[in-house]
């Protein structure tokens, strides 16, 4: 019995708080029917966005939560990011001097070697004399 009591006391808290964490989780709170699984990963993302934003536990300020609202997902987006990290990484690992070129069986690309150890020639593009050897960029906008 005392266990029926507790449950129904614990609906009542529960009931009770209806509006209030309507207005705080929006369409995610369902009363005791709530997906809990999916608001845990909504408060999650929600905090990853606070600080990839803000770069702590700051608020976020109403231009960003308009641009949060505003944004519209796509498919392609993580093969994108995936992308992206990967020549981020390639290019971080080519200007490292202390990294060591690696390669993998399962891989068929090459890594570059560090800046420093290439061969570089300190001779500016237009020679010893400072004339140019190529024509110069055509400029924007044309002049007459």
């Amino acid at each position: 019995m005392a266990l029926r009591e507790a449950a129904d006391a614990a609906h009542e808290r529960l009931a009770a708080q209806n509006a209030e964490f309507h207005d705080v989780c929006g369409d995610l709170y369902a009363g005791a029917e709530t997906d809990v699984t999916a608001l845990r990963a909504a408060l999650d993302w929600a905090r990853r966005l606070r600080t990839m934003i803000t770069g702590g536990t700051g608020p976020l300020t109403p231009a960003h939560l308009k641009a949060a609202e505003s944004a519209v997902p796509t498919p392609r987006l993580p093969a994108a990011d995936e992308a992206w990290h990967q020549a981020r990484d390639a290019l971080m690992t080519a200007f490292d001097p202390t990294a060591a070129p690696t390669s993998s069986p399962s891989s068929t690309t090459t890594t570059t070697p560090p800046i420093s150890s290439r061969s570089c020639s300190t001779t500016p593009p237009g020679g010893m004399n400072g004339t140019p050897t190529r024509p110069p960029a055509p400029r924007w906008p044309p002049t007459a």
